[in-house]
């Protein structure tokens, strides 16, 4: 059974390989798009991957789980444990902005905002 995000990166890598048709394909878009894996319905993914929603959750079962909302779930676990806290963000802003004033300072403010997407 996979318990976390490193788990299932590995389960991804190592049975990627060995997957047919379209949960090769599968196995592409989620180690290509793992931010979209966790955030994305299974219908937006469907779209994207070009994979139906049943063999999306034939690709779930495939890596031992459940179903498609249980892998989901460590996709997100992933996402969440990469992304810095606001504590962390709002300290690296201060930092990097000491020195500047005004519009770099926003424009600071404004990039850590976009990287937090």
């Amino acid at each position: 059974m996979i318990q976390t995000y490193e788990h299932l990166h590995q389960a991804l890598v190592g049975a990627h390989p060995t997957l047919p048709g379209r949960l090769w394909q599968m196995a592409e878009y989620a180690l290509a798009h793992p931010d979209d894996m966790a955030l994305e319905t299974i219908a937006v993914l469907s779209e994207r991957s070009e994979v139906s929603p049943s063999g999306m959750v034939r690709f779930a079962r495939a890596l031992g789980f459940s179903g498609f909302t249980e892998m989901q779930k460590s996709f997100r676990e992933g996402l969440l444990h990469h992304m810095p806290d606001y504590r962390a963000r709002i300290h690296a802003a201060r930092s990097a902005s000491s020195s500047e004033q005004g519009t770099p300072r926003l424009q600071s403010f404004v990039e850590a905002g976009i990287a937090s997407l």
